[in-house]
């Protein structure tokens, strides 16, 4: 299933992507993974009624679905897809014209191949893949996305405690897969969930059929601006300003705490409204981009730093019980039915952080600098991994001002051009686009195992082989699309592009050094101490509406797609409870779990037709 879900992503993104597809990796439940679900669900079912004996049971349903989540999203955005192009863009766009010729002699020779007719080959397509051309670089990257993969594993181990047992977060996404693989089948006998089944599947049918016949009318819910007409300056700067109607994003709103939506619809217009009074004086230009005041990019990236570091003082008490259960003879915990000991998880996570600075000191990366981008992307995918746990947010973005732009603003153009090209190639790992990274689904898969009473190490061993497997086949699979589309000739162009980007990105920084970046390092400062006065208030005043989750979201590219589906939901939900109690609450669960069961089960249909129709148009669930 992990092979074959790789191989239905690269064929949506690579080759349908210009027809139109509904992301299968970017999701917050996975739609390829969850696609694989519901096929094993079906044959399931039939093997059960033909052969009884041979039928799954709900555990092992669960531990497939958990390898697909964990593991299929490296072949997507922020894995294989931006990896590759990265890899070989230098060498084919460099010119004396555009610079990027002045990164070539710094890029060792395992990093990508050297022959001039494999990387051509790649762009132009109808060519077998080279292999032996990507031996070495495909080992090496290879042995690194392992090496990165195990240290959030390691984490996730680490963290399951705390966020699990002990504060006992929400976990919205693990809620529908738990629910249609109960063995009783309630949920699919209920009449409430088919017809919030029948109300999404049927938006997104009359909306795919408009995509290829326009006399079908059109019924978006996707994002539509409503800021064309925006003229004053108050009002421009708050842009983009636009709504959406997203139906699974209104069911996973549904599952949520009330003040964790709020905060988060709330928090994204206060920051619009700063926007719009800074213009107003005359603090601001235009906008609401990276270095213009009020610095909301940058007061979003102090906040999830600050979600990181709350999150880990809050946890030090269990942290402390850990490492003495792991290397003293004092064991206050019992981690035998944890995913692995902690003795095992605080080693390995060690480990594989050695491996990661041993990979980029070779590669000619400064190991101090090394241990910086590492210690800000993974504070950086901590809080967004959290942020999944208790929103489980559509698309995981953090904000633009990410741990790579964070370095170069406290370095103010001080770095050579050696480490900025090293740094170029870990720039999926420290980006703002953390979609495709794996480590929610993680924990998501250790809570599953938690309420479905499935033996965590069987899951974590599981989720360790899904992912040394899903690498090297998603990589051999990419190649086989690529060399036969050409990145460059039939194949979606997004991502070829991004592999160029990254470096005339730092060949600016070095040929335009940037100003003095002290405003923007002090609002990161700002948005930290907001978010641990937030966190503060909360643990004193347990009423308190708002919360330091939302504050974090608001500067995202995710809150400002989906904040109209967060406010219907917190809007429904209050109603309902305070016209219906809790019971009203809990009988309206399956609608919702509908909504989001009938848009994937549109969305990858079509997504999955599309690949087998090469005229068929399709309308994504998602932007």
């Amino acid at each position: 299933m992990v092979a074959l879900v790789c191989r239905w992503i690269h064929q949506a993104e690579l080759v349908v992507g210009q027809r139109g597809h509904s992301a299968l990796a970017n999701t917050s439940i996975p739609l390829g993974a969850f696609g694989g679900l519901l096929l094993v669900l079906a044959g399931n079912a039939l093997i059960r009624r033909l052969l009884p004996r041979w039928a799954l049971a709900r555990g092992e349903v669960l531990v497939v679905y958990v390898m697909m989540t964990c593991a299929t999203v490296v072949a997507s955005s922020g894995g294989i897809h931006f990896l590759v192009p990265v890899m070989l863009a230098p060498f084919h766009f460099a010119t004396a014209e555009n610079h990027l010729d002045l990164v070539v002699p710094y890029i060792p020779k395992w990093f990508a191949p050297q022959s001039p007719q494999a990387i051509a080959d790649f762009y132009q397509g109808n060519a077998p893949v080279p292999y032996q051309a990507w031996l070495v670089p495909g080992l090496a990257w290879t042995i690194f996305l392992l090496a990165f993969l195990g240290l959030t594993v390691n984490l996730s181990v680490l963290l399951r405690r705390q966020w699990v047992d002990r504060e006992r977060l929400t976990f919205p996404t693990v809620v529908l897969p738990l629910e249609l693989t109960r063995s009783d089948g309630a949920l699919l006998r209920n009449p409430v969930l088919w017809g919030g089944f029948a109300v999404a599947f049927l938006l997104g049918l009359i909306n795919n059929l408009h995509a290829n016949l326009p006399a079908v009318p059109d019924l978006n819910v996707r994002v539509m601006p409503i800021d064309a007409a925006f003229s004053s300056k108050f009002a421009q700067a708050m842009r983009p300003v636009s709504v959406s109607f997203y139906p699974f994003v209104i069911g996973i709103g549904y599952l949520l705490s009330l003040d964790v939506t709020l905060s988060c619809w709330l928090f994204l217009w206060i920051g619009k409204l700063q926007a719009g009074l800074a213009a107003q004086l005359g603090h601001s230009d235009i906008g609401t981009g990276l270095g213009r005041f009020p610095y909301l990019q940058e007061q979003g990236a102090g906040a999830f730093l600050a979600l990181t570091a709350f999150s880990l003082w809050f946890a030090r008490g269990t942290i402390r019980e850990m490492l003495q259960t792991a290397f003293t003879r004092r064991r206050p915990l019992d981690d035998s039915q944890e995913p692995l000991s902690y003795r095992t998880a605080f080693l390995g996570a060690g480990g594989c952080l050695l491996v990661l600075l041993a990979f980029c000191a070779q590669a000619g990366l400064a190991v101090g600098l090394a241990a910086v981008v590492f210690a800000l992307s993974l504070a950086v995918l901590v809080a967004a991994t959290r942020i999944r746990a208790e929103t489980g947010n559509a698309w995981l973005f953090g904000p633009m001002m990410d741990p790579h732009r964070l370095i170069l603003a406290a370095t103010n153009g001080r770095l050579g051009l050696r480490d900025l090209t090293i740094m170029a190639f870990l720039r999926s790992l420290s980006n703002f686009d953390m979609r495709c990274q794996s480590m929610p689904h993680q924990l998501d898969a250790f809570k599953m195992a938690d309420v479905a009473q499935i033996r965590p190490r069987q899951v974590s061993v599981a989720i360790i082989v899904a992912l040394a497997f899903a690498i090297p086949v998603a990589l051999v699979l990419a190649l086989q699309v690529w060399y036969a589309q050409g990145a460059l000739g039939r194949a979606e162009p997004w991502r070829t592009t991004m592999g160029r980007t990254i470096f005339e990105e730092i060949v600016s920084v070095v040929l335009n050094p940037p100003r003095s970046a002290a405003a923007q390092l002090g609002f990161v400062g700002v948005g930290f101490v907001a978010t641990i006065l937030l966190t503060v208030v909360r643990a004193t005043w347990v009423s308190c509406p708002l919360h330091p989750i939302g504050y974090a979201m608001a500067g995202t590219n995710t809150m400002n797609s989906i904040w109209m589906p967060f406010f219907l939901a917190w809007l429904i939900k209050s109603v309902t409870l305070r016209v219906g109690g809790m019971k009203a609450y809990r009988r309206a669960i399956p609608f919702f779990l509908g909504l989001i069961l009938g848009d994937f089960l549109c969305g990858a249909g079509a997504t999955l037709l599309a690949c087998f129709l090469p005229q068929l148009k399709i309308y994504p669930i998602n932007w």
